[in-house]
Order: structure tokens, then C-alpha cells, then sequence
């Protein structure tokens, strides 16, 4: 069975054993590709690690893995002109020559199965469950989707955003996860997700792997 490993941002990922990750296809979002430096792939839909991307663009340049950025063109506030994307918000020019694949996505909620019925959810990982969707993996596991903060906002530093106000984001979160995967349930494909996070709100609605 084609199977993949996605690699989010929350606390849990500390508590994985990486070894049993060695040799598997891995979805890294933003900061996990400096732990986990050469996944098969790597999505970003994330704002702020762009406006980062001088800091990090030595590491993209050293990973092997396929670099994409996910485009949400669902907000007024982002604009195509000239062949460049622009985030009006922030006056901001996405520098995307580094990355190998651009995705331009137009529905926030519920997940495709083309790329041009991409889902983005407003959150990288919700990418990367999509990507793998896409992609025909059947097997998809989810490493660090916790959709809660317990002590940190996430498993890596770098964003300073308070815990409470970050839970508020995350509420959201989990009802576009929520939805999203009953749905797919419903549809009763051969498509099997599995949370690998112990404490992770997903729990409540997928079957529980323990890569500890």
C-alpha cells in the first residue's frame, strides 16, 4: 500500500520515534524541513516563512525534496499580475523561484482529488493531507497535527504568537480537519488517515498509531 507520513508543526512531534521513519515518504511543512532536512516532498502555504525564506532559503536550496508553495487566491487580498503573487496585506512579492511547483488553490474547505480542486484549509498541513490525497496515497499518517497547544504553540520555535490567541486559530483548524475528513469518510474510498499524535483533537474521528 502507498503510504506517506505528514510532518505538521505541533508539540507531539517530539514525542515520535524518528527512526521508524527512515525510508518512508515524508510531507514536511514549514520549520519541520530543518529536522527532517530531505523529505520526499515540501509545502508551504505559510505567509510568514516566506517573509523568512532569506533565513531559510539556504536550507530549501540544500534539501532534495520537491518544494511547493500553496497560493490561496480565495482572499481578495492576493493578486496574480505580471506572472508574480502578490499579498497585498503586506505589500509582499512572494519570492518563488526556489520553490519547483506552484499551486494555486481557490477553495478553502473540503478536500479534491485534482490539483485543480485543491483544497488549502489555510494551513500548511491541511496541504499536505491534500498533496497526499492528490497524490494517491492510501496510507496517510499524520505526525504533529494537534490542533491544540499544550505549553507551545509548536514543537519548533520561531513564532511568537501567544498560546491563547493561537488555540483561537486552532479551533478553526480542527472544524475545516473535522469536516473535511468526515466527509471523505462518507465517501467510503480505500484512503486510510491515521493520527500519530497522542494528543491530537483528530483522535476523536481517526484511529490512533503510536510511532513513540
Amino acid at each position: 500500500m502507498k503510504e506517506v507520513y505528514i510532518i505538521g508543526g505541533g508539540n507531539s512531534v517530539n514525542e515520535i520515534d524518528k527512526s521508524k521513519l527512515e525510508g518512508k515518504d515524508l510531507i514536511v511543512v514549514n520549520k519541520g524541513i530543518i529536522d527532517f532536512p530531505n523529505p520526499k516532498y515540501f509545502i508551504t502555504i505559510d505567509h510568514s516563512f516566506l517573509k523568512k525564506l532569506d533565513k531559510n532559503s539556504r536550507i530549501l536550496r540544500n534539501t532534495t525534496a520537491t518544494k511547493i508553495f500553496v497560493a490561496n487566491f480565495v482572499p481578495d487580498y492576493m493578486v496574480e499580475k505580471d506572472g508574480q503573487i502578490k499579498d497585498t496585506r503586506f505589500n509582499l512579492v512572494y519570492k518563488l523561484n526556489i520553490f519547483d511547483m506552484i499551486i494555486k488553490s481557490y477553495k478553502l474547505d473540503g478536500l479534491g482529488f485534482e490539483f485543480n480542486n485543491f483544497s488549502h484549509g489555510n494551513n500548511s498541513a491541511y496541504c499536505a493531507l491534500q498533496l497526499a490525497i492528490i497524490l494517491g496515497y492510501k496510507e496517510i499518517n499524520l505526525i504533529g497535527i494537534d490542533l491544540v497547544a499544550e505549553g507551545k504553540t509548536h514543537y519548533h520555535g520561531g513564532y511568537g504568537e501567544a498560546i491563547d490567541k493561537f488555540q483561537i486559530k486552532l479551533d478553526r483548524y480542527y472544524q475545516t480537519y473535522r469536516h473535511a475528513i468526515i466527509r471523505l469518510l462518507l465517501l467510503d474510498t480505500d484512503i486510510k488517515i491515521y493520527s500519530c499524535s497522542s494528543i491530537s483533537r483528530l483522535n476523536k474521528i481517526l484511529e490512533y498509531k503510536d510511532l513513540s
